[in-house]
């Protein structure tokens, strides 16, 4: 299945001002993280490109049946982006 990834223009920018490539990874416990670094460990990766950035999802993760991950930008209660395969309304307090 081919995977596509689709990111705000917030998130993209965010991510290029920050180096550029940003990393969707699940830890023991199946918790979701997204990191501007890859984490620690044995990890494998598939690399991605989405909007000038480079998306590395973790292999382990399960893929959506639309093979769409999302990628947004939240203002509170800090700047950051999140990963998600679920798409989400955008809201104007996220």
């Amino acid at each position: 299945m081919e995977i596509r990834v689709e990111a705000s223009p917030d998130a993209a920018g965010f991510i290029q001002e920050r180096g550029g490539r940003l990393f969707a990874w699940t830890d023991e416990s199946d918790l979701l993280h997204t990191t501007f670094e890859a984490p620690e460990g044995d990890v494998e990766f598939e690399r991605l490109w989405c909007d000038g950035f480079e998306f590395n999802l973790d292999t382990s993760i399960k893929v959506p049946d639309e093979g769409v991950w999302y990628v947004l930008f939240h203002r509170y209660p800090w700047h950051h982006v999140e990963a998600t395969p679920y798409k989400r309304i955008d809201l104007a307090f996220s």
